[in-house]
C-alpha cells in the first residue's frame, strides 16, 4: 500500500522494538473463559455459485440476498475498476463501492461506481487525481449535504506518499471545485509519507482523517480539515495532531462522539510483538484525559491484520475488532470499551468477545453495528479444507458478544470459485437497510476485478426496514 502500484492492505509492520514505553496497558484475554464459538449482461454478469449455503438460518438468514441482482452478487469488470477497496452507502439508500482502476505503464484512476441494480451501473473515473501516479482509497463517506468523499493515499512523482481527500458532487462524476483545491486536499506540507487509512465527519460538518506519519518511529496522525477543504487551524495548532510513541504505531480507524471530541484506534508495535492503542482528542486537539491521563490506552491484544471501530449510540462506547492470530485458525476479537477507558465487564468475558476463525491466515476487514446492537466481523482469508483460493467470512455477535450464529457452521462464507476466480478478497463492508453490504475483489488469472455482494437478515421485513427484535438473526 506504500508504494506507486497498491494492490493489497500489508498489516502494520514488523516491529522493530527494544524497549517501549509505559503505559495504561490492558491485559491480553485468557483463552480460557472468553466467549467463543467456534455487473454483466452487457456490462455486468452474476456469479453462480455460494461457497458455503447455510441450511440451519431461518428466513435466508445469512445467504446471499437473492434480489441483489441476480444472486446477491456482482462483478465490476477489470476494464472499469481493478480493485475494490471501500463501500458507502448513499443518502438515496444506493450502494456506493470505491477503488482504482490499474493499467500498466499509466498512472491510477480513482473510480467509484453506483450499485443501485441496473444492468449498466454507473461508473465515474478520474485519473492521476491531483497529479498522483498511483493510488489507493481507503474510505468513502457521503457529508450531510450528500456530495461523496473519497479519502486515500497517493503516490507522487519525487514526494512519496500523501494523504489525498477527493470530494465529488454525487451522483455527478464532477469533482467540488469549493473543496481544496479544485476539488481535492493533500498533505504537500509534511516531510516524508502520510497515509490516510480512515475517516469521520464531526456534528458540524469537518472531516476528521486518521493515519500516520511515517517517520522514526511511526507516528499516529489524526487531522481535521473544514468544509472547505482546508485544514482547521483551531485543532491543536496547523489542523492535526500526532501521538508519538517510542515504537511505530499507524491508527486504523476513527470515530467523533456527538461532543465532537475524536476516538481512533490503531495498531502499536513494542517489544516481542504489537497491540492496540485507543487514543483520543479533544475538539480543540488535545489529548483526552477523560479517556485515560495519557489521552489513549493499550489492550494487550495483538492485531493480525487492521482494526475497526464502531462506537455505541446509547452510551458511547467503543466497539473495537480485530483478529488475533494463532497458529492455524486465529480469533475473531471484540472489545467493548466504556467512554473512561475501561473494558466493559457485561460484555463478553471481562469486556472482550472471541469466536474462533474458519480459515488460517484469516484477516479482520470490517465492522458494522446493526440497529439492534448486534455486531457483524467481516474478515478474508483461506483454508484447504473449504477453499484454497481465498474467501470472505462474516461473523456475528449478540449485543453482550455472545456467538450469534447463522449459516454453515454459525458463519456466512462465500467466494467466486464457480465462475473461474482464483482469489477474492473483501474489505469493506456497510449496511442497506439493515442488509450487510460487503465489498472486494476476485481474481481470474492475474486479472483482478471489483465485486460486491449482499446478504439476507431475517430480520427485514418487507418495508425495508428492521423488526428490532434481538431473537436470532
Amino acid at each position: 500500500m506504500r508504494w506507486v502500484r497498491i494492490h493489497a492492505r500489508p498489516g502494520p509492520k514488523e516491529s522493530r522494538c527494544s524497549e517501549c514505553r509505559p503505559g495504561a496497558r490492558l491485559p491480553p484475554p485468557s483463552p480460557q473463559g472468553v466467549a467463543r464459538s467456534k455487473m454483466r449482461p452487457s456490462r455486468f454478469a452474476p456469479f453462480l455459485a455460494l461457497l458455503v449455503t447455510p441450511f440451519l438460518a431461518t428466513a435466508q438468514d445469512g445467504f446471499l440476498d437473492a434480489t441483489f441482482y441476480a444472486d446477491g452478487r456482482v462483478e465490476l469488470p477489470a476494464a472499469q475498476m481493478s480493485y475494490g477497496d471501500v463501500i458507502a452507502t448513499a443518502p438515496d439508500q444506493r450502494i456506493v463501492i470505491a477503488g482504482t482502476q490499474v493499467t500498466t505503464g499509466a498512472p491510477h484512476k480513482v473510480v467509484w461506481a453506483i450499485l443501485d441494480g441496473s444492468a449498466a451501473a454507473q461508473v465515474c473515473s478520474l485519473s492521476a487525481p491531483l497529479g498522483s501516479v498511483g493510488f489507493e482509497v481507503t474510505a468513502a463517506l457521503f457529508d450531510s449535504t450528500g456530495r461523496l468523499v473519497i479519502v486515500g493515499e497517493g503516490g507522487f512523482e519525487g514526494e512519496g506518499l500523501e494523504g489525498v481527500v477527493l470530494r465529488f458532487l454525487y451522483p455527478s462524476c464532477t469533482l467540488d471545485p469549493t473543496f481544496g483545491n479544485g476539488g481535492g486536499f493533500r498533505t504537500a506540507f509534511f516531510e516524508g509519507s502520510v497515509h490516510f487509512r480512515d475517516s469521520a465527519f464531526d456534528p458540524t460538518g469537518r472531516l476528521v482523517v486518521a493515519g500516520y506519519h511515517e517517520s522514526s518511529p511511526d507516528t499516529g496522525l489524526v487531522l481535521r480539515l473544514l468544509a472547505n477543504g482546508t485544514p482547521d487551524t483551531s485543532f491543536h495548532f496547523d489542523g492535526y495532531a500526532q501521538l508519538v510513541r517510542s515504537h511505530d504505531l499507524q491508527l486504523e480507524a476513527v470515530a467523533v462522539r456527538p461532543d465532537g471530541r475524536v476516538v481512533a484506534v490503531g495498531d502499536h508495535l513494542y517489544p516481542g510483538g504489537r497491540e492496540i492503542l485507543v487514543a483520543g482528542w479533544t475538539t480543540a486537539g488535545t489529548k483526552d484525559t477523560s479517556l485515560a491521563p495519557s489521552g489513549w490506552v493499550e489492550i494487550g491484544i495483538a492485531p493480525a491484520h487492521g482494526v475497526a471501530l464502531e462506537l455505541d449510540p446509547g452510551d458511547g462506547a467503543m466497539l473495537i475488532a480485530a483478529t488475533v492470530s494463532a497458529p492455524g485458525p486465529g480469533w475473531s476479537t471484540l472489545v467493548r470499551m466504556q467512554p473512561d477507558g475501561d473494558l466493559d465487564p457485561t460484555f463478553g468475558t471481562d469486556g472482550i468477545a472471541q469466536r474462533q476463525t474458519w480459515a488460517h491466515s484469516e484477516s479482520l476487514t470490517g465492522l458494522a453495528r446493526l440497529s439492534d446492537g448486534r455486531l457483524v466481523v467481516l474478515g478474508r482469508g483461506s483454508d484447504t479444507v473449504v477453499v484454497s483460493d481465498g474467501a470472505c467470512f462474516l461473523y456475528r455477535f449478540t449485543e453482550s458478544g455472545g456467538p450469534d450464529d447463522f449459516g454453515l457452521f454459525g458463519i456466512s462464507a462465500f467466494n467466486w470459485a464457480a465462475l473461474g476466480s482464483n482469489g477474492v478478497t473483501c474489505w469493506a463492508i456497510a449496511l442497506q437497510a439493515g442488509r450487510p453490504v460487503v465489498v472486494g475483489r476476485a481474481a481470474f488469472g492475474t486479472i483482478p476485478s471489483a465485486v460486491a455482494a449482499r446478504l439476507e437478515n431475517a430480520l427485514i421485513f418487507a418495508d425495508g426496514f428492521e423488526s428490532g427484535s434481538t431473537d436470532g438473526w
